[in-house]
């Protein structure tokens, strides 16, 4: 048994590392703490596939587990 990060409930994880009884939770606390500039992340992975988008695998540090990289399809996201 553990505690819902975001609405502080106790809930039987399904898997070790969950940390939100239900995905509406989930998606409010990322929105209640949006990500922030200078967030440290290392490019695993960068592909360019046939319809010519990009696909990428991020990697966060340990300091940024709780945040989530929210993108919105169609959004157009710098990498610096």
């Amino acid at each position: 048994m553990t505690t819902c990060v975001h609405c502080h409930e106790p809930f039987e994880p399904k898997r070790p590392h969950h940390k939100f009884c239900k995905p509406s939770c989930r998606q409010a606390h990322f929105d209640a703490h949006p990500l922030t500039e200078g967030t440290a992340a290392t490019v695993k992975t960068l592909r360019i596939l046939k319809s010519g988008k990009v696909s990428a695998v991020v990697h966060f540090g340990q300091d940024e587990r709780e945040r989530a990289l929210k993108l919105t399809p169609g959004q157009l996201v710098s990498v610096a």
